[in-house]
């Protein structure tokens, strides 16, 4: 048997009866007094969209009307309005899917799980996340484990391929469960039992709350795994919280520019471009912490380490950017079929929309914590707001848990048995993605193998190595005018190899090399399930310390408790690289750029209870010399003094009488302020004596602003808003200062990834522009004059003239008509919208959850604070249970369905 396979439907009896041991549940009236909280999930916590609902919504066009919590927070979030998120109160009721588990929801739908034993207090985690979530959990583990194409169909067998390449064998997956703590494998056995208790009620008894997805795509979902579990966890750690082998981008830039301005002046432009520390960066940690380096090369050394490591850049073959390990492999051909149906169509917007799904998972966010020192009643405040885009729903799901030790409240992605972000009663933690480089690319010299049969072989310190290989058969539904049809009985069976230092990725077509992959935290990601379940039950500093060291990840920590202390953490696994490395740029694969072992815990950035009384992250480098990673995706920007983290540590940093009622401004500030205006300001100031007419006039606009958009006149709802003239004028300003800086000194691609679109924080161009602009801006010196031997004020005045005459020939003459649509996120479900909604919302550079806390104080809400204490729903009201025979009913029903009903007219 599989290893995979173990826990069935069929071992459900047993488990439940086992899970089923004496002992009551915890109830509402056992759970102590936590913080005071204010917290939003935009759009809902529910994603459960059955038949009966997709035909309910379709009808109507509004999106609250396909199932209950599935779009009741979204009117709270953009009327910064939050609901009460401390720890629940008794309100009886509920349900009990096994004995000595209790499932209480409230309005919102948030479940609050209540059980003295630890096993059952999983199930119910489980088992509650399945009821909302069942469908986005299939589509994680799927992916996670290179399975989607199962699900929908060819479309995402390259990315299946790469994530079999990338991740682990069943065996593997295995030992992770023999290495985790006691208490990681309780929870884990627990919330898979629960799992699989729904999905079997779901597709017997209670067929009707089967996700409508699944009829659309013909199939049901199959048992949860314990693999399925620590797969989903791979997946979001490789995907949220690391980054890294990448390094092919910037040597595409590096060629790139190399061609435009010649080798030797080509470099100097690429690292005025793509720099990896700014003495003069926004950082995280306080000016009282000690410094920390990840950079074991002398900075007299750098340089040199540059050009060696871009030689190298420069004789690599360029088809090792890409390979089966890179998301390019291909399947067999598909049947075309004839014209498809309108039914047909909609399959296929929906498999196409589930694959870009899983390939945009990403990680952002914020996070600040305050001191007693910091607060007007002396208690520690902190919020956290992950950035991980909106959909139908979105990648993070609230729940609470009470008993066993455990009293947390929180969100984590569906699929995982912890409280990821979140509170317990003594303390509050929140995450950012860190976006330390944890993952290189070696390049191996390969050769095939003398031996017939055997691996190909890779050079490392003189001596050949096999690769170690093994075969993966990936199976895929066939697809007819792009409908999956049947089971999927088409396979391909491919190669998979690894080297020392990791998975093999690309091979050249020559056969001489290959580049492979090395991950800090290979076979380590378990550690980081132990940490987190630690903090779900961790009463104080020393506890919580202890269990982040732990964590594998590199997932910033912001830490506040109700002893008075706040803490950061940069922690995980981090590689020190050997002296002479750039890790812009891929290390050689022959032993001598090695990593020569991974930092402590004490090694990486962090700071306990600084001086200054508040500490800030927003993906920003955490300490000065600590260097940014491979720079060439937007996620990794390099970073100056101008950050979009000053939204929030201006404000921090100004007063010393915060409450929680303040973090509702803080909040808004941040999510409603243009983050590129503070350096911008002085230097229109100045410029401000040389302008005349209608371009004076635009620039005594922007001095009299406060750089907030959202002004007076915005329209009433998240489907209507705009901004008012001196928004709308900023941001023609800014693109024509890029324009006439940029934009023919550089390769296109290269101007449009530096540019700033729609974006209200500082992009590299404008960094670049301040350094040449502003003497001492910046701590680094560039390489050329950008302003084409112009003064400050000649560049500024030039692009205030060019933006007037944009405003007015796209809106008016007069200044009072530039109004411009504010822009909008359009999300919809994980299908597009075939099987449930569509929406807009007003860009806020806000968290898609939001988390206030103040810690050690009475629960409840906090006077004087917009939240929202009722409303968006109560008991799903779902259709009448069908028979266990009556999933085959629901595809001609959701056919009719599709056709019946036409998209809301906002599509």
């Amino acid at each position: 048997m599989r290893w995979r396979g173990r826990l069935r439907l069929g071992s459900l009896g047993i488990l439940a009866a086992t899970l089923a041991a004496s002992g009551l549940p915890a109830t509402a009236a056992d759970v102590p007094v936590g913080p005071t909280v204010l917290n939003v999930l935009p759009p809902g916590n529910s994603g459960l969209f059955t038949v009966a609902g997709q035909a309910q919504g379709q009808a109507s066009g509004n999106p609250a009307d396909y199932g209950p919590n599935i779009d009741d927070q979204r009117q709270l979030y953009w009327s910064f309005t939050y609901k009460p998120g401390s720890f629940r109160q008794p309100q009886g009721g509920g349900e009990s899917p096994l004995p000595g588990v209790t499932i209480e929801r409230n309005s919102y739908g948030i479940p609050a799980i209540y059980s003295d034993d630890a096993s059952k207090l999983f199930y119910g985690m489980g088992y509650a996340q399945a009821q909302d979530r069942l469908f986005e959990m299939d589509a994680i583990r799927r992916t996670g484990e290179g399975r989607l194409s199962e699900l929908v169909g060819p479309g995402s067998y390259g990315a299946d391929v790469q994530a079999r390449v990338r991740t682990y064998t069943d065996a593997e997956y295995a030992q992770f469960m023999q290495h985790a703590e006691p208490s990681s494998q309780t929870a884990v056995l627990g919330y898979v039992a629960g799992v699989n208790a729904w999905i079997q009620k779901v597709t017997t008894t209670e067929i009707a709350k089967l996700p409508a997805e699944y009829a659309l795509l013909t199939s049901v979902p199959e048992p949860w795994t314990v693999k399925d579990t620590l797969a989903a966890g791979v997946l979001i750690t490789r995907t949220v919280a690391s980054a890294g082998g990448e390094e092919y981008g910037n040597i595409h830039f590096l060629k790139e520019l190399e061609t435009r301005y010649g080798k030797v002046e080509g470099r100097k432009v690429y690292q005025d471009l793509f720099w990896v520390d700014d003495p003069k960066a926004v950082v995280t940690l306080p000016p009282s912490a000690p410094a920390f380096s990840n950079n074991p090369t002398p900075p007299a050394g750098r340089e040199a380490a540059f050009q060696a490591a871009a030689d190298y850049a420069d004789s690599l073959p360029d088809d090792l950017a890409s390979g089966i390990g890179t998301g390019a492999a291909t399947p067999a051909a598909v049947v075309a079929g004839a014209h498809p149906t309108a039914a047909q169509l909609a399959v296929l917007k929906a498999t196409s929309a589930i694959t870009r799904w899983a390939a945009s998972l990403h990680g952002g966010s914020y996070t600040y914590a305050l001191a007693p020192s910091k607060t007007k009643n002396h208690k520690t405040l902190l919020e956290s707001a992950p950035q991980l885009g909106y959909t139908y729903p979105t990648l993070l799901y609230e729940q609470e848990i009470h008993g066993a030790g455990y009293d947390a409240r929180g969100v984590v992605p569906p699929g995982l048995p912890v409280v990821g972000i979140g509170y317990n009663q003594k303390l509050a933690w929140g995450l950012t993605t860190g976006d330390s480089k944890t993952i290189d690319s070696f390049i191996e010299t390969t050769r095939a193998n003398p031996t017939p049969g055997g691996s190909p072989q890779y050079q490392h310190n003189g001596r050949w190595l096999d690769e170690s290989c093994r075969d993966e058969v990936m199976k895929y539904r066939q697809v007819v005018n792009g409908v999956p049809v049947g089971p999927p009985v088409l396979t391909k069976t491919v190669n998979v190899c690894r080297t020392l230092h990791g998975p093999v990725v690309a091979v050249h077509a020559g056969g001489t090399m290959a580049r492979s992959v090395q991950y800090a935290m290979f076979m380590r990601e378990i550690n980081t399930l132990d940490g987190v379940l630690g903090w779900d039950r961790d009463q104080d500093l020393a506890s919580f310390k202890r269990d982040e060291a732990k964590v594998a990840w590199n997932e910033n920590t912001m830490y506040a408790d109700a002893d008075g202390h706040i803490a950061y953490w940069h922690p995980g696994l981090y590689p020190l690289r050997a002296v002479g490395v750039d890790p812009r740029f891929p290390s050689k694969g022959d032993g001598t750029q090695d990593w020569q072992r991974l930092l402590t815990f004490d090694e990486m950035p962090h700071a306990i209870d600084p001086p200054e009384g508040f500490m800030a992250n927003w993906n920003n480098l955490p300490a000065h010399g600590w260097d940014n990673g491979e720079v060439n995706i937007p996620s990794e920007r390099p970073e100056g003094a101008n950050y979009r983290l000053d939204n929030a540590t201006d404000q921090l940093a100004a007063r010393n009488d915060f409450t929680l009622q303040d973090l509702v401004q803080v909040d808004r500030t941040i999510g409603t302020h243009d983050a590129r205006f503070k350096p911008m300001r002085p230097l229109i100031a100045a410029a401000r004596p040389g302008a005349n007419g209608s371009v004076a006039a635009a620039m005594d606009l922007l001095l009299s602003w406060d750089g907030s958009y959202f002004g007076a006149g915005a329209g009433t709802s998240p489907d209507n808003k705009t901004d008012g003239p001196a928004p709308t004028y900023f941001d023609f300003f800014i693109q024509a200062l890029e324009k006439q800086l940029f934009s023919s000194a550089l390769p296109a691609d290269i101007f449009s990834r530096g540019a700033s679109g729609t974006d209200d924080q500082p992009n590299v161009l404008e960094l670049l522009a301040l350094r040449n602009m502003v003497p001492g801006y910046s701590g680094l010196t560039s390489s050329r004059d950008y302003l084409g031997g112009q003064t400050a004020n000649q560049v500024v005045l030039a692009a205030a003239t060019s933006a007037v005459s944009a405003a007015s020939t796209k809106y008016s003459a007069l200044a009072t008509g530039w109004r411009r649509d504010h822009p909008t996120d359009s999300f919809c479900s994980l299908t597009g919208g075939v099987i449930g909604p569509c929406a807009t919302m007003p860009m806020e550079d806000r968290g898609t959850w939001i988390m206030l806390v103040e810690n050690a104080g009475p629960g409840g809400g906090a006077a004087g604070v917009p939240t929202a204490a009722g409303g968006g729903g109560g008991t799903p009201n779902t259709a009448r249970a069908l028979g266990p025979f009556a999933l085959l009913l629901l595809v001609p029903l959701l056919a009719v369905a599709l056709l019946s009903f036409g998209r809301p007219a906002r599509e």
